[in-house]
């Protein structure tokens, strides 16, 4: 969980720190830039509040049936969708102005050139073709695909038993 948060500012501090380079060769794109960032960390944000309430449910026996994995699958996909697809369009954007700009050696932006459209075409086949990493197979949860270990940790440290539905608390009460 401290990993995510560490990432939401990572992910924001980098948009806003290069925002000033990247203005003086084309405003328009390094505001894309920035808020790309940003809404990326918006993303992840929204993911680490999933495992939070997925924390809170699982203590509450009186949960309704399934909202653990509801839960669970919201921070799947904000996973998905933030560090994959987002990240793959801003860095295409960086890696354009970089190139454009000759702000580093030229190999350098074209490797985020080619990698951003390949991070976006990993996570489209993720979402759409039943590979292995997918979050959903069939209409469920692929057997696989656990909640990070963050999630983990928090779970542990506050007593809960990991099960199906709204497990009970590890005392037994």
């Amino acid at each position: 969980m401290l990993c995510e948060v560490v990432l939401v500012v990572a992910v924001a501090g980098t948009g806003a720190a290069l925002f000033p380079v990247l203005r003086r060769h084309g405003e328009g794109l390094a505001l894309g830039y920035a808020f790309g960032r940003l809404l990326e960390a918006a993303v992840i944000a929204l993911g680490i509040v999933a495992v939070l309430a997925l924390v809170t449910l699982r203590r509450d026996a009186g949960a309704a049936p399934g909202a653990d994995v509801a839960m669970a699958a919201v921070h799947d996909w904000t996973f998905l969708l933030g560090p994959n697809i987002a990240l793959g369009l801003n860095t295409v954007l960086l890696a354009y102005l970089a190139y454009r700009a000759r702000l580093v050696p030229r190999f350098i932006a074209v490797l985020g050139l080619v990698g951003g459209p390949l991070i976006c075409a990993s996570a489209v086949a993720v979402m759409f073709g039943p590979t292995r990493s997918s979050p959903w197979r069939g209409g469920r949860r692929a057997p696989g695909v656990r909640l990070g270990a963050g999630a983990g940790r928090v779970a542990d440290r506050q007593g809960v038993r990991a099960g199906s539905g709204a497990a009970s608390r590890a005392d037994g009460r």
